[in-house]
């Protein structure tokens, strides 16, 4: 049975309690704790050891950022902390981010944002809780991001321990919604594929019969468009397009917007569709393929029938 992995990342000295409770904790929820002082982390010797941590975390499924009062120690040669590249690391996979921060840093951060446009002031405010301002730059480039940003302090483990719990059961809630209304749209587009082949043969039939040529080439064009698993989203989001749409815009996400206002492309997992018009990067990537070849088999079905894009456009633009 595969288990997710849960990378650990923080100051270790300050902190070590903190991170010898996670272990246990992580492990008693079933789960697999990555921590650098147990000798989880694979250090090749043919690579600095802090890169062997980041690319540890890039084989995890959770990140927990705990954030205390000591920077830690610098990233080889620059003035970021091992933490700070532990935690990018995570948000460009993006991984889930749980921060964690210290309660007396977190008090303290509220007084550093107070003042620390204040040059006068801010050098002679003393921090007994911290060893470095960059600690407060580091909450706020967590704070700052735009997504994957939640954060919340804490006293002693127990605080950490009931956040923690809270929020992975959120995170299987939120899946097993996601999956569950996955299912549904997955049946159905089946239910509705099914419909209009047995559409699309009748109308066939009939206009083999008492059908014009314009009118079996927008039959064709339909047809088209029918086989295609690009059109699926705008079934789902009740926005239908037509062969003039696609014909008009040769970017998929040109002719989502021109049809579906509030477009956006979130950064959930798997291949998904959702009812606030959003879908997964590897949806987007999955059916703007398919949308490309599909334009491309009705611009030759077009040229097949001796008509031109521009011909086709402004005909169809006359008859709206």
């Amino acid at each position: 049975m595969a288990t997710p992995r849960v990378f650990v990342s923080s100051t270790c000295y300050d902190l070590k309690y903190i991170r010898e409770n996670l272990k246990y904790f992580i492990k008693n929820m079933g789960y697999e704790p990555v921590l650098s002082e147990d000798g989880d982390v694979f250090f090749d010797p043919s690579s600095h050891t802090h890169d062997s941590c980041l690319n540890e975390v890039e084989n995890a499924q959770i990140f927990i950022l705990i954030i205390g009062g000591r920077y830690g120690g610098r990233y080889e040669k620059t003035e970021d902390s091992i933490t700070n590249k532990e935690y990018r690391t995570a948000v460009k996979k993006r991984i889930p981010v749980f921060t964690l921060v210290e309660r007396s840093v977190y008090n303290e951060h509220f007084v550093y944002q107070k003042n620390k446009d204040n040059a006068e002031v801010i050098d002679k405010i003393k921090f007994p809780s911290v060893d470095s301002l960059k600690i407060f730059e580091f909450i706020n480039e967590v704070r700052s991001a735009e997504v994957n940003n939640a954060f919340s302090s804490f006293s002693d483990f127990s605080d950490i321990e009931d956040y923690l719990k809270k929020q992975w059961a959120g995170m299987l809630y939120n899946f097993l919604q996601k999956e569950s209304e996955h299912n549904r749209i997955e049946k159905m587009f089946d239910q509705l594929s099914q419909i209009n082949r047995n559409t699309e043969k009748l109308s066939k039939l009939i206009l083999d019969t008492v059908g014009t040529d314009e009118n079996k080439i927008e039959a064709g064009l339909y047809e088209l468009m029918l086989s295609s698993t690009a059109v699926s989203p705008f079934i789902f989001w009740k926005n239908p397009i037509t062969p003039k749409d696609v014909i008009k815009y040769d970017q998929y996400r040109d002719c989502i917007r021109s049809k579906v206002k509030g477009f956006r492309i979130n950064n959930g997992d798997g291949v998904s569709i959702n009812s606030d018009y959003s879908m997964s990067q590897k949806k987007f990537e999955k059916e703007a393929n398919a949308y490309k070849v599909l334009r491309n088999k009705m611009v030759d079905f077009l040229r097949s029938k001796d008509k031109s894009v521009e011909e086709y456009l402004e005909k169809a633009s006359n008859e709206d």
